[in-house]
């Protein structure tokens, strides 16, 4: 099974960590789940998710992949990265099954991230997206406080997905739950 990431994106607001430096803080901290080989592939598969009805999500969701992009040749625990994106759909937990998807980015633009969660939770991926994200249950988060980016981690979500994150994660991040 590959490991794969679905990817909530952040919509560009106050507050909202800039395309490039979020795709190299989550390339850096999901090397931090401990449980990640255990559960991945020959290559860990990024999904970005957007709301199809949010057109700020949907470019976002391109800068993304753009951002990923960037990072070509980069590894976590040794595996490559491949990014996917596409719109939230009835047939979403399908979709990332399809997809060998193994992390969820959720873009900003939703109002409800219970579909996602349920599903990761099912899929046992990790959820990543926005700070606020995090405290709507969302694993694993960053946004800005000034010009530092902050970490946010909610305990019990990352749990429920099988995520165990490394104490030096944990150290710098602030928990939720």
């Amino acid at each position: 099974m590959h490991v794969g990431i679905l990817i909530a994106t952040l919509l560009t607001h106050a507050g909202a960590v800039p395309p490039e430096r979020m795709a190299q803080l989550l390339a850096r901290s999901v090397g931090y789940d401990k449980n990640l080989k255990a559960r991945a592939g020959d290559k860990l598969v990024i999904a970005i998710v957007h709301n199809p009805t949010d057109a700020a999500a949907a470019e976002h969701a391109t800068q993304m992949q753009k951002a990923f992009a960037s990072l070509s040749g980069v590894r976590v625990q040794g595996i490559p990265i491949e990014v996917v994106a596409f719109a939230f759909a009835k047939t979403f937990a399908a979709d990332l099954k399809d997809k060998q998807v193994d992390i969820v980015y959720a873009c900003p633009g939703f109002a409800d991230l219970a579909g996602i969660t349920s599903a990761s939770q099912k899929l046992k991926l990790l959820s990543v997206g926005s700070a606020a994200d995090v405290e709507r249950g969302v694993s694993l988060g960053a946004g800005m406080d000034g010009d530092k980016v902050v970490l946010v981690v909610n305990r019990a979500s990352a749990k429920a997905e099988g995520v165990d994150f490394a104490d030096q994660l944990l150290s710098i991040a602030k928990a939720i739950k």
